[in-house]
């Protein structure tokens, strides 16, 4: 996991850089996305063909039945009146079904989906009250699932079509984009 290492870095650096100078703003923020475990790329309802020694073939039908909205924490440093850059920390989680249709036979698989992205922002406006942008972020993701002895290690992404910051010190925001967060997304913040 380098590279999560590498992004927890550099939201450090964001907050370190503060103590040098009063001119530039960081950002902090707390984002709840959409974007549910059905429509999410990582998790999903699939139909797999499996071999099994006992039954031969037959198809194994995996459901999401329970999931929780992707969490994510971002720091962004504002390095001109433009541009922001910086990290986001992701974790979701989801319990899937998994039933062979030969059988009738039902397992239950529990996920946790963990992440961190490096990201960018252009703002068209950045007034004191308000701005408006677009961005993108990518990075790398690590599932793990308890009831299974391997991780996987994924790329995930986010791009923000539109995104609106509301609020001086304290505001809220709301995106539009594709991704990891979903179609929509908003959250709270503190610029300080």
């Amino acid at each position: 996991m380098k590279q999560v290492s590498i992004i927890a870095v550099i939201m450090l650096m964001c907050f370190a850089s503060t103590a040098q100078t009063n001119e530039k703003k960081v950002n902090l923020q707390l984002i709840v996305g959409t974007n549910n475990a059905t429509k999410n790329s990582h998790f999903g309802n699939h139909k797999w063909v499996m071999y099994d020694p006992h039954d031969g073939y037959s198809e194994k039908y995996y459901e999401v039945d329970h999931y929780s909205p992707v969490v994510s924490i971002s720091a962004m440093y504002e390095i001109t009146q433009h541009i922001q850059i910086g990290g986001d920390i992701e974790l979701s989680t989801a319990r899937t079904k998994a039933t062979y249709e030969a059988t009738g036979k039902t397992e239950t698989h529990t996920t946790l989906l963990y992440g961190a992205m490096a990201s960018v922002k252009f703002l068209y406006t950045n007034k004191p009250n308000y701005s408006l942008y677009s961005g993108g972020s990518v990075g790398y993701c690590r599932e793990t699932k308890k009831s299974a002895d391997n991780d996987e290690i994924k790329a995930l992404g986010q791009l923000t079509a539109i995104g609106i910051r509301y609020g001086s010190k304290w505001y809220c925001t709301a995106e539009l984009g594709a991704g990891i967060k979903g179609f929509v997304s908003g959250g709270v913040g503190y610029r300080f």
